[in-house]
């Protein structure tokens, strides 16, 4: 799956304006949370190997964006997603375990809506695509499910929106984000010993993070 055409006109006009100018302000993101979901199909299959179920997700990433606008930002986001889940029982002769990893790559866009010198609040809204593999290890199963495309992070499409609120001061804030996303990972692949009991991914839900941000970082283009 490709990016759709208005993304990419938009990128275009993002970079466009970097090279209109020697210097310009960006603000990056570090952050690090918690997402709350409920892959069905995951779980019911984790559950007939004895492993335990999904219920959250952790994730970390980072963000750079610029102001195209007065009241519009805009950047691009790296999220990194993982999640490890053993047996229900753990025993010392076995190592069974399921092991879930996503990267995605977003294009993100937000409206400022507070900006004072201790507080920064805006909403957001991004579009992208992922890549995603879930390996299984169990007494009768030992292979990997996956979405995943060779030199293409859009192998599955990702979008999400919500707001965030960062106190600080300067260049330097402490930044809180909720929000929801859709994402769901369907048409999976299959290497090793794995059935087809699992149809999709679903990661889809709400999720909370925490982060630094450091606003009105001065980046220079010679």
């Amino acid at each position: 799956m490709k990016f759709p055409s208005v993304v990419f006109a938009v990128i275009f006009l993002f970079v466009s304006q970097f090279a209109l100018a020697k210097e310009f302000p960006v603000q990056a993101r570090l952050f690090a949370g918690m997402g709350n979901i409920d892959p069905k199909d995951v779980n019911t299959e984790l559950e007939a190997q004895t492993l335990k179920q999904i219920e959250a997700i952790t994730q970390y990433g980072v963000e750079v964006t610029y102001p195209l606008a007065k009241v519009l930002d805009v950047g691009l986001r790296f999220t990194h997603r993982i999640i490890l889940r053993d047996e229900l029982l753990t025993t010392a002769t076995t190592d069974y375990q399921a092991q879930l990893n996503q990267d995605s790559a977003m294009f993100v866009a937000r409206i400022p809506f507070v900006k004072t010198k201790i507080m920064r609040m805006d909403a957001f809204a991004g579009l992208g695509g992922s890549n995603t593999s879930l390996k299984i290890k169990t007494a009768g199963q030992d292979g990997e499910v996956h979405r995943k495309e060779s030199g293409d992070w859009v192998a599955a499409p990702v979008a999400a929106y919500g707001a965030s609120v960062a106190l600080g001061y300067k260049m330097f804030y402490l930044v809180i984000e909720g929000g929801m996303e859709t994402n769901k990972v369907t048409n999976l692949k299959r290497t090793g010993n794995v059935n087809t009991n699992i149809e999709a991914i679903d990661l889809s839900g709400s999720y909370f993070t925490v982060g630094l941000m450091f606003d009105g970082i001065s980046a220079s283009q010679k």
